[in-house]
């Protein structure tokens, strides 16, 4: 038997992977002017409202994820817990099912959205809505 540690190591060294992987596909333009002003002041001026609108996608973006991860580490510890005292399965059979059950009802549900979104177009989805309420 495992166990959590192992679990926790497998996730976080598939992130590693990933994340270095992913790394590889980044491509940034040079820095054209050095940033000026003290760390901490850069970030409260990209905190000013008038750069929160200016890149207000981005934000929504960041907000979304936050709230993902939020959620996520919320329910994540209770769904292994579930797994392991009331259904009775070990740590790597619990790991096995989360992550069958996330591939498969990520591809699952990935293609069949993908045609409703292109059979509704993104105009009518919510997101879009919100954005142009947000906008003014």
């Amino acid at each position: 038997m495992l166990g959590y540690r192992a679990f926790f190591y497998i996730i976080g060294g598939t992130v590693l992977v990933l994340g270095l992987i992913g790394s590889l596909f980044l491509h940034e333009e040079p820095i054209a002017a050095k940033a000026t002003g003290s760390y901490w002041g850069q970030i409260a001026d990209s905190l000013r409202w008038k750069n929160l609108a200016a890149n207000r996608n981005f934000f929504l973006v960041l907000m979304g994820i936050s709230l993902w991860a939020v959620a996520q580490n919320v329910f994540f510890p209770y769904l292994i817990i579930y797994l392991t005292h009331y259904i009775q399965l070990d740590t790597i059979n619990s790991s096995i099912t989360i992550a069958v059950c996330i591939l498969v009802g990520g591809v699952a549900l990935a293609y069949p959205l993908g045609l409703v979104i292109d059979r509704w177009g993104v105009n009518r989805s919510p997101c879009w809505r919100l954005e142009q309420k947000w906008s003014g």
